[in-house]
C-alpha cells in the first residue's frame, strides 16, 4: 500500500517508466523521477532540435534519460511497467492500448497526486469558469485560514510539492477534460461549473467530452460532494449518477438538497425547499462582471461551505466580492479617449465568447469585437446571433475567422431589420482588427479580445495571445 510520494518512489524503483510528452506539464513529473534515480524513457512528437535547451538543462543537473522523438515517437513504446500520459495523448491510441493488455499502468501526474494526496481536494472542471471558480475557491479557503495549494490545470503541478503537503491543508485543482478522461480517483470535492460543446478536435464527440468531465464525481464514496449548476440540463442528468452529497448552484431543479442560487441581482443560500433563503451578497457587491461570473463566486461558496465556519463567512464573502479577476478573463488593459480596452484571451470557444459577450450586454456598454482563432469543430451559430445582439462592430482574424462570420450573417438574414447595425470586418492581424477597432469605437463604448477559438493557428498559448494584444493596445497613441 502506498501513502506518500515516497512510497511510491520506492515501488518504482525498479520499474520500466515512459513518460509520454515532454511539455511543460509533464516536465516536474520527469525531473522528479530522474532525481529519484528512476528508469526513465520519454516520448515525444518534438525534434531532438527543438527539446535541445532542456535536455541540456537536464543533463547539467547531472539528469540522464532515454528518449523517442519526432515522427514515429511511439514505435519504441513497448515493455514497460509504468506510463504516464500527457493530458492532450489520448489513452486509446493503439500503443497505449497494446501496453495496457500486456499489463502495464497507465497513469498520469494528476492521478497519482490525487492517490498519494494527504489534505482534502477539491477539484473543479467544467467548460467555461474552470480557472476563475478555482482561483476563488482557493482565495475563499486562504481567507478562511487554510494553507491552501493551487494547480492542476492552473499554475503548477503539484506532485512533486507532495512532501510538504499536511493533512490539514486544503488543495484545489483544477482539471480539463484531457486530465479526467481516463483517471480513476476523484476528489473529496467536485465543482461542475457547466457543459457545453468543446475541445471536439480531440474528443470523438459531445458524449465521450462529457463522460471525461463526469470522471471528476464518478469515483466518489457517499461521504463526498458535488457541485453542480442546476439550470444545466446535461448535469441535472449527472446528480442522478452521483454517490455522494449533491449542491446546486444558481438554481434547483429538483430534490431537497442545498442550492447557492441567483435570483435577479442577488446571491443566496437556501438549505432546502422549506428553508427561508438567507441573502448572502449583492451582485452590485462584486467586483466581477457578468452573470456567468456571479455563479462561478457561487460554485466557490458551495465548494467551501463545509470548511468556512459562522464566523468566517462575512471575511470569505468580502474577499470574493473584492476579487477583480484572473488574468486574460475579461480583463481591463486601459482607457485611451473614453473607450475601455479588454483582453479576454482565455475565450477560447464559442461558449466562452458568449458568455463574456453576454457581461457587456447586461451593463448596456457599446460593445466592438476583436475575435479569430483555431477552430475546435465547434458550432458557432449561437455566437452569431449573441454578436448580432451585442456588438456594433466585429473584427476577425485567424483560423476560424470565416467560420465565424458566417454565423453572423446566417443570424443577420434571420433578422435582417438589424443588419445595418453592425459590421463585420475580415483582416490579417489583430495589430489590423485593433486599428481599425480604434478608429471605429466612440467614447463610452469598449473594445474586447474574445477570440472564440485556441491561440493555436498563431501563439503557443492563450497567455501569450493575450500578452500580445495588451502589448499593442498598451502601444495605441
Amino acid at each position: 500500500m502506498m501513502h506518500n510520494l515516497s512510497d511510491f518512489l520506492s515501488w518504482a524503483k525498479g520499474q520500466k517508466i515512459a513518460v509520454v510528452g515532454a511539455g511543460i506539464s509533464n516536465r516536474p513529473l520527469i525531473k522528479l523521477l530522474l532525481d529519484a534515480g528512476l528508469e526513465v524513457k520519454i516520448f515525444d512528437k518534438a525534434t531532438e532540435e527543438s527539446l535541445a535547451p532542456w535536455r541540456t538543462e537536464l543533463a547539467s543537473q547531472g539528469l540522464q534519460a532515454a528518449w523517442s522523438l519526432g515522427q514515429g515517437y511511439l514505435g519504441q513504446l513497448h515493455g514497460f511497467d509504468l506510463i504516464f500520459r500527457t493530458p492532450i495523448v489520448r489513452p486509446d491510441l493503439p500503443e497505449l492500448v497494446a501496453e495496457r493488455k500486456r499489463g502495464a499502468v497507465i497513469t498520469s501526474e494528476m492521478e497519482v497526486f490525487l492517490k498519494l494526496c494527504p489534505a482534502e481536494v477539491i477539484g473543479i472542471t467544467g467548460s467555461d469558469g474552470k480557472t476563475t471558480t478555482s482561483t476563488l475557491t482557493a482565495l475563499a479557503l486562504q481567507t478562511a485560514g487554510y494553507k491552501t495549494w493551487l494547480g492542476g490545470n492552473i499554475g503548477s503541478p503539484l506532485l512533486s510539492s507532495l512532501p510538504q503537503m499536511r493533512a490539514q491543508d486544503k488543495v484545489v485543482v483544477e482539471l480539463s477534460s484531457f486530465q479526467l478522461m481516463s483517471m480513476a480517483t476523484s476528489p473529496e470535492t467536485a465543482v461542475m461549473t457547466n457543459l457545453s460543446p468543446n475541445h471536439l478536435d480531440v474528443h470523438k464527440d459531445f458524449t465521450e467530452y462529457g463522460e471525461a468531465k463526469a470522471q471528476i464525481f464518478e469515483h466518489q464514496s457517499l461521504s463526498d460532494r458535488l457541485v453542480l449548476k442546476g439550470s444545466d440540463p446535461h448535469l441535472q442528468a449527472f446528480a442522478l449518477r452521483a454517490k455522494g452529497e449533491v449542491i446546486w448552484t444558481e438554481t434547483r431543479p429538483f430534490g431537497d438538497q442545498k442550492l447557492f442560487g441567483l435570483s435577479d441581482n442577488l446571491l443566496y443560500y437556501q438549505e432546502s425547499p422549506q428553508s427561508l433563503p438567507q441573502t448572502l451578497i449583492t451582485r452590485q457587491d462584486l467586483c466581477l462582471s457578468g452573470r456567468f461570473n456571479a455563479l462561478n463566486v457561487l460554485s466557490a461558496l458551495a465548494a467551501t461551505d463545509h470548511l468556512v465556519g459562522p464566523d468566517q463567512k462575512a471575511q470569505v464573502l468580502q474577499a470574493l466580492a473584492d476579487f477583480t479577476g484572473v488574468e486574460h478573463r475579461l480583463q481591463q488593459i486601459r482607457t485611451l479617449d473614453g473607450v475601455r480596452y479588454y483582453d479576454s484571451s482565455i475565450d477560447s470557444s464559442p461558449a466562452r465568447t458568449v458568455a463574456s459577450l453576454s457581461a457587456f450586454k447586461e451593463a448596456g456598454v457599446p460593445l466592438y469585437l476583436i475575435a479569430g482563432g483555431k477552430d475546435k469543430n465547434l458550432d458557432y451559430s449561437e455566437l452569431g446571433q449573441v454578436i448580432l445582439a451585442s456588438c456594433r462592430g466585429v473584427y476577425l482574424c485567424g483560423q476560424n475567422a470565416d467560420l465565424i462570420a458566417q454565423a453572423v450573417r446566417q443570424a443577420q438574414d434571420r433578422q435582417a431589420g438589424d443588419s445595418e447595425q453592425l459590421t463585420v470586418s475580415i483582416l490579417s492581424s489583430y495589430a489590423d482588427c485593433l486599428k481599425l477597432a480604434r478608429q471605429e469605437a466612440p467614447a463610452g463604448s469598449a473594445v474586447l479580445l474574445s477570440p472564440a477559438g485556441t491561440s493555436f493557428d498563431r501563439f503557443k498559448n492563450f497567455e501569450e495571445r493575450g500578452q500580445v494584444f495588451q502589448e499593442l493596445v498598451k502601444a495605441l497613441s
